[in-house]
Protein backbone atom coordinates (compact mmCIF):
# COMPACT_ATOMS: atom_id res chain seq x y z
CA UNK A 1 0.00 0.00 0.00
CA UNK A 2 1.10 3.40 -0.95
CA UNK A 3 0.75 6.10 1.53
CA UNK A 4 -0.69 9.36 0.43
CA UNK A 5 0.71 12.62 1.43
CA UNK A 6 -0.79 14.31 4.40
CA UNK A 7 -2.33 17.15 2.38
CA UNK A 8 -4.43 14.73 0.34
CA UNK A 9 -5.58 12.96 3.44
CA UNK A 10 -6.85 16.23 4.93
CA UNK A 11 -8.77 17.03 1.71
CA UNK A 12 -10.41 13.68 1.62
CA UNK A 13 -11.20 13.68 5.29
CA UNK A 14 -13.11 16.97 4.96
CA UNK A 15 -15.13 15.66 2.02
CA UNK A 16 -15.80 12.36 3.69
CA UNK A 17 -17.06 13.96 6.85
CA UNK A 18 -20.80 13.40 6.94
CA UNK A 19 -22.78 16.57 6.18
CA UNK A 20 -25.91 17.29 8.13
CA UNK A 21 -29.01 16.85 5.97
CA UNK A 22 -30.47 20.33 6.61
CA UNK A 23 -33.25 19.85 4.12
CA UNK A 24 -34.39 16.71 5.90
CA UNK A 25 -34.24 18.44 9.29
CA UNK A 26 -36.28 21.38 8.01
CA UNK A 27 -38.85 19.03 6.47
CA UNK A 28 -39.17 17.09 9.72
CA UNK A 29 -39.70 20.34 11.66
CA UNK A 30 -42.33 21.48 9.15
CA UNK A 31 -44.09 18.11 9.41
CA UNK A 32 -44.01 18.32 13.21
CA UNK A 33 -45.51 21.82 13.08
CA UNK A 34 -48.19 20.63 10.64
CA UNK A 35 -48.98 17.68 12.90
CA UNK A 36 -49.34 20.06 15.86
CA UNK A 37 -51.65 22.38 13.91
CA UNK A 38 -53.67 19.42 12.65
CA UNK A 39 -54.09 18.04 16.17
CA UNK A 40 -55.26 21.44 17.45
CA UNK A 41 -57.74 21.71 14.57
CA UNK A 42 -58.91 18.14 15.21
CA UNK A 43 -59.54 18.95 18.88
CA UNK A 44 -61.49 22.09 17.91
CA UNK A 45 -63.56 20.09 15.42
CA UNK A 46 -64.33 17.43 18.03
CA UNK A 47 -65.34 20.09 20.56
CA UNK A 48 -67.55 21.82 17.97
CA UNK A 49 -69.16 18.50 17.06
CA UNK A 50 -69.97 17.79 20.72
CA UNK A 51 -71.44 21.27 21.09
CA UNK A 52 -73.56 20.87 17.95
CA UNK A 53 -74.78 17.45 19.09
CA UNK A 54 -75.84 18.93 22.42
CA UNK A 55 -77.70 21.71 20.57
CA UNK A 56 -79.36 19.13 18.33
CA UNK A 57 -80.56 17.18 21.38
CA UNK A 58 -82.06 20.38 22.76
CA UNK A 59 -83.73 21.17 19.42
CA UNK A 60 -85.13 17.64 19.14
CA UNK A 61 -86.45 17.82 22.71
CA UNK A 62 -88.06 21.20 22.04
CA UNK A 63 -89.56 19.92 18.78
CA UNK A 64 -91.02 16.92 20.61
CA UNK A 65 -92.50 19.22 23.26
CA UNK A 66 -94.07 21.34 20.53
CA UNK A 67 -95.48 18.24 18.81
CA UNK A 68 -96.98 17.12 22.11
CA UNK A 69 -98.50 20.54 22.74
CA UNK A 70 -99.87 20.64 19.19
CA UNK A 71 -101.46 17.22 19.64
CA UNK A 72 -102.99 18.31 22.95
CA UNK A 73 -104.28 21.53 21.38
CA UNK A 74 -105.78 19.56 18.51
CA UNK A 75 -107.49 17.20 20.94
CA UNK A 76 -108.79 20.16 22.94
CA UNK A 77 -110.03 21.75 19.72
CA UNK A 78 -111.96 18.58 18.83
CA UNK A 79 -113.58 18.55 22.28
CA UNK A 80 -114.52 22.22 21.95
CA UNK A 81 -115.95 21.62 18.46
CA UNK A 82 -118.08 18.77 19.85
CA UNK A 83 -119.26 20.99 22.69
CA UNK A 84 -120.08 23.77 20.22
CA UNK A 85 -122.00 21.35 18.05
CA UNK A 86 -123.95 20.10 21.06
CA UNK A 87 -124.68 23.62 22.26
CA UNK A 88 -125.77 24.71 18.77
CA UNK A 89 -128.09 21.74 18.57
CA UNK A 90 -129.50 22.50 22.04
CA UNK A 91 -129.98 26.15 21.10
CA UNK A 92 -131.78 25.21 17.89
CA UNK A 93 -134.08 22.80 19.71
CA UNK A 94 -134.81 25.39 22.41
CA UNK A 95 -135.50 28.03 19.78
CA UNK A 96 -137.94 25.65 18.09
CA UNK A 97 -139.60 24.89 21.43
CA UNK A 98 -139.98 28.62 22.14
CA UNK A 99 -141.65 29.09 18.74
CA UNK A 100 -144.02 26.22 19.44
CA UNK A 101 -144.93 27.68 22.83
CA UNK A 102 -145.45 31.12 21.29
CA UNK A 103 -147.76 29.59 18.66
CA UNK A 104 -149.72 27.76 21.36
CA UNK A 105 -149.98 30.97 23.35
CA UNK A 106 -151.25 32.85 20.31
CA UNK A 107 -153.83 30.12 19.63
CA UNK A 108 -155.00 30.29 23.23
CA UNK A 109 -155.29 34.05 23.05
CA UNK A 110 -157.34 33.85 19.86
CA UNK A 111 -159.65 31.16 21.19
CA UNK A 112 -160.57 32.99 24.42
CA UNK A 113 -163.12 35.72 24.05
CA UNK A 114 -161.72 39.09 24.72
CA UNK A 115 -162.57 40.02 28.24
CA UNK A 116 -163.55 43.57 28.74
CA UNK A 117 -161.54 45.58 31.08
CA UNK A 118 -163.51 46.84 34.02
CA UNK A 119 -163.94 50.59 33.89
CA UNK A 120 -163.23 52.44 37.04
CA UNK A 121 -166.29 53.97 38.74
CA UNK A 122 -166.95 57.64 38.16
CA UNK A 123 -167.07 59.99 41.06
Amino acid sequence: MVEEPEELQDEFSEDERPRKPWLLIVLVLILAALAGVASVQWKRAVDREEKLQAEMRIVYRDAENLRTKAAQAEQRMKVLEQQLSTLTSDRDSLTQRVRQLEEELNKLRRSKPAAKKPTPPKR
